[in-house]
């Protein structure tokens, strides 16, 4: 049987309210009150009810981050910033994966709508793109930023790289290692991939230097590939080295170089130069962690995308 406040009262013969004071060390209660109080509580076995006590209180000290998984820096690096920041201002984050499954995101997004976080930072994949499934937390003004990858909310908050800029970049460094064509297979499917296709055809635009834009990194037009040295732009070194291997015939008399995000996973002796863009993910988590304190304050931010300038630009290797 869970002891109440009501059972203290009784073993210290004083009233709820005196018990209810002491356990939250409130100086109006004698230190010599408030510590045979203590003593009898851990005695009983005494538990808050912390759900109860959030609702008095109006606030769980808690907020969630939701991501699909926590396989690639986009997901470990803003989990652990976001952290250390949100530590700081005294609210813990809670890493809640959704493992892409429809049916555990909505689950999650229900439990959000019983309060049981003061906010979410969201990742988007799959059915977290659809702006529909947030009606409800919408409609009651719950505080959301999603990171990296937009959702199209109404009066939603987006914090992402610079993506444009950094593809149109990327771009540079590959013709500075001798680049004359380009094979672009950025995601059109989220926000961030389509940030870096606009940015990379723009820039090759500017430039008047030709580009394949491919779904697939399977399939190409072979006579494309057959002269010259063609730079393979990407998210991931994955899908670059998976274009080199189904097309590197092609490739035995002059070596592609390659422009990515983040990390090169892969060998690197098929590329004649490989360029790195590395994505501020503490600068990204300090901007969503602002925005939420600052919404969970009252405090009126605008809604949209905060564009967050890359890191850095790294030659892996060079020609």
């Amino acid at each position: 049987m869970a002891i109440r406040l009501n059972d203290i009262a009784q073993a210290c013969e004083v009233d709820i309210s005196t018990v209810s004071r002491a356990l939250r060390n409130d100086p109006r209660v004698r230190e010599n009150t408030r510590e045979l109080i203590r003593q009898t509580a851990a005695k009983m076995r005494y538990a808050p009810n912390l759900a109860a006590r959030n609702l008095v209180a109006g606030t769980t000290k808690t907020l969630w981050l939701l991501s699909p998984d926590l396989k690639n820096q986009i997901e470990q690096e803003p989990a652990q910033f976001l952290s250390e920041r949100l530590s700081r201002e005294g609210y813990d984050l809670m890493i809640v994966l959704y493992h892409n499954d429809p049916a555990a995101f909505r689950r999650l997004l229900m439990r959000l709508t019983q309060h049981v976080a003061d906010g979410a930072f969201i990742i988007p994949a799959g059915i977290a793109y659809d702006a529909s499934e947030y009606a409800s937390l919408k409609k009651n003004k719950y505080p959301l930023v999603f990171i990296d990858r937009n959702v199209e909310l109404k009066g939603g908050v987006t914090v992402t790289t610079d993506n444009g800029a950094a593809a149109a970049e990327l771009v540079a460094k590959c013709i500075e290692g001798g680049a004359d064509k380009f094979v672009i297979l950025f995601e059109k499917n989220n926000s961030a991939g389509y940030e870096r296709l606009q940015g990379a055809e723009k820039a090759l635009s500017r430039k008047k230097i030709p580009c394949l834009i491919l779904n697939r990194p399977e399939k190409t037009d072979a006579s494309f590939l057959k002269s010259g040295r063609t730079a393979i732009l990407s998210s991931t070194s994955t899908a670059a080295c998976v274009f080199y291997e189904h097309h590197k015939q092609l490739f035995s008399a002059n070596p592609p170089v390659a422009g990515i995000f983040d990390q090169w996973r892969d060998r690197t002796e098929s590329f004649a130069g490989i360029y790195l863009c590395r994505q501020d993910f503490r600068g990204i988590a300090e901007k969503a962690a602002d925005i939420m304190l600052e919404r969970l304050k009252g405090e009126k931010t605008e809604s949209g995308l905060y564009h967050i300038p890359a890191q850095e630009f790294i030659s892996l290797k060079q020609p």
